[in-house]
Order: structure tokens, then sequence, then C-alpha cells
């Protein structure tokens, strides 16, 4: 077990909406299905703080090329501190060290989150790729009070 050096601060938060993780026809949805973005496709990117806690990850589909041609490159990519998934030509392609877990782990054991809403933003986000059901399975349904972290 590791020794803090600073103290976990916590506190209990007021309920809040789940997070929106997929656009949606709400006036229909017996018929629309989520959006995900295929691991093959996927994006991820985060950034940090100067103690290299997490502050903010975001998956995105793969628009380089053309897409981003015509569009730009999103500014979340382009900003971000770190940078992985589908801009590695091994990714998916059968190393561990190559998928969606690996790299959540990544963020999660070598930088840690900043604080408990940054976590569960990334897991919302990561939720967003189509093989990561571990990550939906996670992702609050109903508002319920949380508990809210802050690392030091």
């Amino acid at each position: 077990m590791v020794k803090r050096s600073r103290p976990l601060l916590c506190a209990i938060i007021p309920p809040q909406a789940a997070p929106a993780i997929f656009l949606q026809d709400k006036s229909n949805m017996s018929t629309t299905k989520p959006s995900y973005i295929p691991a093959s496709n996927a994006l991820i990117g985060w950034n940090t703080n100067k103690a290299f806690r997490v502050v903010d990850v975001f998956v995105l589909p793969d628009g380089r090329g053309k897409d981003w041609q015509l569009t730009g490159i999103p500014a979340d990519w382009d900003g971000a501190d770190f940078t992985h998934g589908a801009c590695f030509a091994a990714w998916m392609k059968g190393t561990r060290d190559m998928t969606p877990e690996f790299v959540f782990s990544e963020i999660l054991v070598f930088h840690g989150f900043a604080d408990s809403q940054v976590a569960e933003k990334a897991i919302a986000e990561f939720a967003k790729i189509k093989e990561c059901a571990w990550a939906r399975a996670m992702v609050p349904t109903q508002a319920t009070p949380k508990i809210f972290w802050k690392a030091e």
C-alpha cells in the first residue's frame, strides 16, 4: 500500500443528472440506437494539471484525413497533453497495450484523476466506444447523491 503524502478531500455533492453520452432522438426512443465509435476508429486524449493528475478526457472518432481537411483538427485533439488510440498503426491489432481498456488503466494508474467528476466524465467518454460495455455499465442511469473527492 502506498502512503499518501497529502490527504484525499471528500464531500457529498447533490444529485446531478446522468451525463449525456450519445446523441439520441428522445421523441422516438424505440427505434433510435446509440451511435458508438468502433474501438478501431477511436482517438483518446487527455490533459493533466501541474501535478500530472488527469483533468480532462475525451474520445473522438478518427476523422484524420478528408474529414479534418474539411473541418480542421478538433481543438481537443490538437491541444491534448497525451493522445492514444487509432493514431497508432498497432491500435487494436492484438497487443494488450493497444486497447481502450489498457489506455483507461494507464490513465488511472499512471496519472490518477484530479477529482471524482473528472473520473466520472472519463468513464462516460470511454462509454462512447462500442467495445467498452464495461464503461457503459459504470455510467449512472439516474441521479443519486455522490461522494466528491479531490486529489491534493
